[in-house]
């Protein structure tokens, strides 16, 4: 019992160490607005009601293709939140992505390789730098690669159990990869 408590509380510690390093990106590195084309699409959005990046000659087209699930998530938030702690809402979402993406990864690991060899590797991909800054970040980055892992994560559990749920949560989870 208490060996099982220890590795849960390695475990523990990982996600912990993805919380602060997020936070500490965010502290130096966080956007302080979105300037890219997520700010455009979600100014759209909310004056227009309108899913598109240009306004040519009074029409707002597409500008390029743009996946529509990180803009409807940023504007669903402003929604939400009606403008007050918006950017730090994204940011808590930003770091709860990436914790997640830590867990499960770890997850998928601990069914191929060693609980020592799990730790590790989860420990590399915590600290990888382009997980870290995406976290502060107003990019689709952090979902993309969350959405990636649960997709292998249900792929790996549907292959061994054959369940429905899992089927269900692989399709949903492909459905919304196909979105971002």
């Amino acid at each position: 019992n208490e060996f099982i408590i220890k590795k849960k509380f390695i475990l523990f510690q990982i996600l912990f160490l993805t919380l602060i390093t997020r936070m500490i990106s965010i502290y130096f590195f966080g956007d302080e607005y979105i300037s890219n084309e997520w700010g455009h699409i979600v100014s759209n959005l909310e004056k227009h009601n309108i899913f598109g990046l240009k306004n040519i000659n009074g029409d707002i087209k597409p500008g390029i293709f743009m996946p529509p699930l990180y803009p409807f998530f940023l504007y669903s938030v402003k929604l939400i939140t009606q403008g007050k702690f918006f950017y730090e809402t994204i940011f808590f979402f930003q770091i709860l992505f990436s914790i997640l993406s830590t867990f499960f990864l770890f997850k998928i690991l601990s069914k191929f390789y060693s609980k020592k060899a799990s730790y590790i590797f989860s420990l590399i991909f915590t600290l990888i730098p382009i997980n870290i800054y995406s976290s502060a970040q107003f990019s689709s980055i952090n979902l993309q690669v969350l959405l990636t892992v649960l997709f292998i994560f249900f792929l790996v559990n549907l292959s061994q159990s054959k369940n429905l749920k899992d089927l269900f949560l692989f399709s949903f989870t492909s459905g919304l990869l196909v979105l971002l």
